[in-house]
């Protein structure tokens, strides 16, 4: 069905309803009543709710994506499959508190958690066709910048909320929130050093480094944030298998960078003294570098042997900790 039949469809619906329940029961109190408690009125309210959700999603999509290709469409769906049953997992926990109110919330966060998604697609999309406009630079900025408060604004939400009211289902979306905002933040700052890197026109020359610098602190805050919500839940409700994967997970790639970076440091530290000059017969026997492609009057010798300029080289080291060719 059309997006637009569907949303008039709805609010006739609705129209429908109030005037039924006016018409039955005459009275102010009456037809609230009604509404509020009716199975009937309570689905088709649900639906208008999803409908305006749906046109607000439309409008948001317009303003700041514009029209969305076909590759963004089917990893939104793809991430949606995955998105929507792991946050249905967290909220069992709280089974005892499922009210209207906490599941309009637990569809807010998924909403807003698609978003960040897809402008984690976007992104990668943009960096591969930099430089851009200034329009798109302006476009993009600014819907960081909406992703990022409405994160502060729904951490501080929540935190308020359980600091006045005690332990509830409420820490979940604290927790959801601010594993957002660090989310955002690490976009943010990846999208900025890209920009930076476009207005040079050989490249910037550290781009690789600032990135894992980036990625790192954004991993470990994102354990840190994972490990508490962990702790938390397991003080106050007893202990949450189904969280154990994402901490291991956020652990791994904590790890995992952590380790890369140490490596890189490892590797560029006295990057000069520590691989030999290559000859003038390995020179010629390598021919051009495989990294910039161009040829060689002098290079690194690496212990396997291959041949690459010292600055292609640490380049390259800033991304993956072996040798280009060979792996």
């Amino acid at each position: 069905m059309n997006f637009w039949a569907y949303f008039f469809l709805s609010i006739l619906s609705v129209l429908i309803t109030v005037y039924y329940s006016y018409y039955t029961y005459k009275e102010f109190y009456p037809i609230i009543l009604f509404l509020v408690s009716s199975k009937v009125s309570f689905i088709i309210v649900g639906n208008m709710i999803f409908a305006l959700s749906l046109l607000f999603a439309k409008v948001f999509k317009v303003i700041f994506f514009g029209t969305l290709r076909s590759a963004e469409v089917e990893l939104l769906i793809e991430k949606a499959k995955y998105t929507i049953p792991e946050t249905c997992l967290a909220l069992t926990i709280f089974r005892n508190e499922l009210t209207t109110v906490v599941l309009l919330l637990f569809a807010s966060v998924i909403y807003v958690k698609l978003f960040h998604r897809l402008t984690k697609f976007r992104l990668e999309y943009l960096e591969q066709i930099m430089p851009i406009s200034i329009f798109a630079q302006l476009q993009v900025l600014s819907l960081l910048t909406f992703l990022i408060v409405v994160d502060i604004v729904g951490t501080i939400s929540a935190i308020h909320y359980v600091k006045a009211n005690g332990k509830s289902v409420i820490m979940l979306f604290a927790f959801e929130f601010g594993l957002l905002f660090i989310y955002a933040v690490n976009l943010t700052s990846r999208f900025i050093i890209q920009l930076v890197d476009s207005m040079y026109e050989s490249g910037l020359t550290s781009k690789g480094l600032y990135l894992m610098i980036t990625d790192l602190i954004c991993e470990i805050v994102k354990f840190l944030t994972y490990f508490c919500f962990f702790y938390l839940i397991f003080s106050q409700y007893g202990l949450p298998i189904h969280i154990l994967r994402d901490v291991w997970g956020a652990f791994n790639s904590c790890q995992r960078k952590f380790l890369s970076f140490v490596q890189y440091l490892r590797l560029t530290r006295n990057l000069d003294a520590r691989f030999e000059n290559a000859t003038a017969e390995e020179l010629q026997n390598a021919g051009s570098c495989l990294v910039c492609r161009e040829s060689m009057d002098q290079g690194k010798k690496l212990p396997c042997g291959h041949v690459f300029h010292m600055d292609c080289l640490r380049m390259w080291l800033q991304h993956q900790q072996t040798c280009p060719l060979c792996r």
